[in-house]
């Protein structure tokens, strides 16, 4: 039996006119290769042989061609190896002198891996690599530095130090300094990556310089003036606290100053502020042209996204770029412990799912001969780990959620079994349960009973078909939508353990939404070429990140959902 099952079935030899003949000598059978007509291609098919059998003997091309004075042949041995480790796209292609030599290749029917165990999660190997992110906070007590982890993070009980009073360069603390110090040269100089410090946030509440307020003192002044010794290339985040206090103040001014003003104004001027009082001492202190910075308020959840944002880009650009190291885990790991920004997410599970998996959907033998539900559960888990949600009994992992996901899939091609839902004027005043308003999604009756009965193809084994493509490229997207959704529902409490309730909730607003509808139209429309080719990645990629926000009438129901309705107890099935 092969122990790759792939096979070889067809040879090409893209040449000019020069040459007059070619023949393949592949298992002790030689196969004359015929030009195509007006073509500078020859070819031949032949009964498919494994690239077993065709290592065993000579694995020969031999090319006849006319020279400057007499024929001429060069035979080409291909190696079973090369061909194993540089096929792509179900072919290999090898370019010899003038000629190119394409050998198409294809998956015995009666394969089985001899590895027949369920495929690993690439997210697996990747916090195999890295468990977890380490992000060094630091600031003087009261700057905001808990709060802040307790909302970037969805930690509820974040203390500096195990439950002891933050730890800043405060005056009287002459020692902090140097504890501080040798504590991240330790981790520096540390070689295993995940015992590195992946970032730093250098915390500081916005001074009011009116009450004559410093933003620091004097220790982080001598912190920051050895910053390039100390932190060399770590990636440090300069985090201005409290900035809604600065705008209230800002606003308070102008309110007495100002007879027309925006928020757009009171945001302006609090920049400017924030670059006066702030961003300009530090510059000065470290000697640096630029500091990524960012002001954030824990009441304004776009600032916290955006410091995450920044965090992963500085974290990228240094993990990314340091020399003799694959692909870091890094960035990946520090998207899955933030809970603010769901884009980030989204584009973390893209990167996973094109490492391997993804791949897989339209090339090369991963799949091959396993059933459908087996590579579903695969680019499933990797979808599930990257979100990361607080799932201690792992109900998005469960059989009951998968069947949910796939026989969502099924209406793929029934569009009018699970259709849009009535307009809100309908149906919003009739709906109250135990005296707390609904919206229409979470009245829907699921148009599915328990189980796969109505999923025939989910009992299928795995073939690179554009129907099976079709299936995955939704399963992905709506997995993501659903995701996506459960999110936002979940913001408030996302330390808490998720539900059956909420990942119902989340699952029928996608399901009844135009959303859903519009993500299987444009499915349905893929083109017949896009199947087969890495189109069906670019197809995937396109549609995850198209979020579910563009659905206005999805958004507003999502909003409407309390936090009570949530809290309570529900069955997958009724």
């Amino acid at each position: 039996m092969s122990s790759t099952g792939l096979r070889i079935s067809r040879i090409e030899l893209t040449c000019g006119k020069e040459v007059e003949s070619a023949e393949l000598t592949i298992d002790g059978q030689n196969h004359a290769l015929a030009r195509q007509p007006n073509s500078g291609v020859l070819s031949v098919d032949f009964d498919p042989v494994s690239i077993e059998r065709a290592s065993q003997g000579s694995f020969v091309l031999l090319v006849k061609y006319q020279g400057y004075f007499r024929q001429k042949s060069r035979k080409v041995e291909i190696n079973s190896s090369e061909v194993l480790a540089n096929s792509q796209d179900n072919e290999f292609r090898k370019v010899w002198g003038k000629f190119v030599i394409v050998l198409k290749l294809s998956v015995s029917p009666d394969f089985v891996p001899i590895n027949a165990g369920p495929l690993p999660p690439t997210f697996e190997s990747i916090l195999k690599q890295c468990p977890r992110f380490r992000a060094l906070v630091i600031g003087k007590s009261g700057v905001g530095k808990s709060t802040l982890i307790n909302h970037t993070f969805g930690i509820k009980n974040a203390f500096a130090e195990h439950d002891k009073r933050g730890k800043g360069f405060e005056q009287g603390e002459d020692d902090t300094l140097g504890v501080v110090t040798q504590f991240i040269k330790e981790r520096r100089n540390n070689e295993d990556i995940k015992e590195q410090l992946h970032a730093v946030w250098l915390c500081f509440q916005i001074p009011n310089a009116d009450a004559g307020q410093r933003m620091m003192e004097a220790g982080m002044e001598e912190f920051l003036q050895q910053k390039k010794e100390i932190l060399g290339d770590v990636p440090t985040i300069f985090v201005f606290t409290k900035y809604d206090m600065l705008t209230t103040a800002v606003e308070d001014v102008m309110m007495g100053s100002v007879e027309d003003y925006t928020p757009t104004d009171v945001e302006s001027k609090a920049k400017q502020l924030v670059e006066a009082q702030c961003v300009e001492p530090i510059k000065k202190l470290t000697k640096e042209t630029s500091i990524p910075h960012i002001a954030v308020s824990a009441e304004h959840r776009g600032k916290l996204e955006g410091l995450i944002q920044l965090t992963y880009e500085k974290v990228s650009e240094y993990f990314g770029n340091q020399p003799g190291t694959a692909t870091s885990a890094v960035p990946t790991v520090a998207v899955m412990a933030q809970r603010v920004a769901p884009d980030l997410k989204i584009e973390g599970s893209i990167k996973v799912g094109k490492q391997r998996y993804w791949q897989a959907i339209f090339a090369g033998p991963v799949f091959s001969r396993r059933s459908m539900q087996d590579c579903l559960r695969v680019i499933h888990d990797d979808i599930i780990g990257l979100w990361n949600f607080c799932d201690e009994d792992k109900l998005l992992l469960s059989k009951e959620f998968r069947e949910f996901m796939m026989n969502l899939v099924n209406l793929l091609d029934r569009p009018m079994d699970c259709p849009p839902l009535p307009q809100r004027s309908e149906t919003m005043s009739s709906m109250q349960t135990e005296g707390t308003p609904l919206v229409a999604f979470l009245l829907i009756t699921l148009p599915f009973t328990a189980g796969l009965k109505l999923v025939k193809w989910a009992h299928n084994i795995y073939k690179q078909t554009p129907e099976v493509q079709r299936n995955f490229i939704a399963y992905i997207a709506d997995l993501t939508n659903v995701l996506d959704i459960l999110f936002t529902l979940t913001a408030s409490r996302s330390e808490e353990n998720l539900n059956i309730r909420a990942i119902k909730a989340a699952y029928k607003a996608y399901c009844g939404s135009m959303r859903r509808v519009q993500v299987h139209a444009q499915i349905r429309g893929c083109s017949v070429s896009t199947f087969g080719s890495s189109d069906v990645v670019s197809e995937i990629v396109s549609l995850v990140r198209q979020r579910y926000v563009i659905d206005k009438e999805l958004v507003k129901n999502i909003a409407e959902v309390s936090a009570t309705y949530l809290e309570g107890e529900e069955a997958w099935y009724p």
